[in-house]
């Protein structure tokens, strides 16, 4: 897969939540319409799958704040097999009591 300007695309982002713990003054969400719903694991897990066949080889998982799903390690492990590498965007507030557990699901890098 290329871009408009004919570079292979090799990574996505993925959104898995909208939901924060902090109210930071410089993060609008301008343009988003307020949801509950979420991706499932297995929604996820299909989309790296995909990803994969068309030459996706890093999955950075974003926000909102990603660790605020219960299901956070499960989404790690269902990408982890699919991609050379799994990232995460966070504002590191709950990543002392998760940390280990995404490492060992696969998170490569925070």
């Amino acid at each position: 897969m290329m871009d408009s300007w004919g570079r292979p695309v090799t990574s996505m982002r993925i959104a898995v939540t909208q939901r924060c713990n902090l109210a930071c003054f410089y993060c609008h969400s301008e343009g988003e319409l307020p949801s509950i719903e979420e991706m499932t694991v297995g929604q996820i897990e299909a989309l790296a799958r995909v990803a994969s066949s068309l030459g996706i080889k890093k999955a950075k998982i974003t926000g909102g704040e990603p660790l605020l799903r219960q299901d956070i390690g499960d989404i790690v492990a269902a990408l982890s097999p699919w991609m050379d590498e799994v990232s995460m965007t966070t504002n590191g507030t709950l990543l002392e009591i998760k940390a280990k557990k995404l490492a060992d699901a696969g998170l490569n890098r925070v």
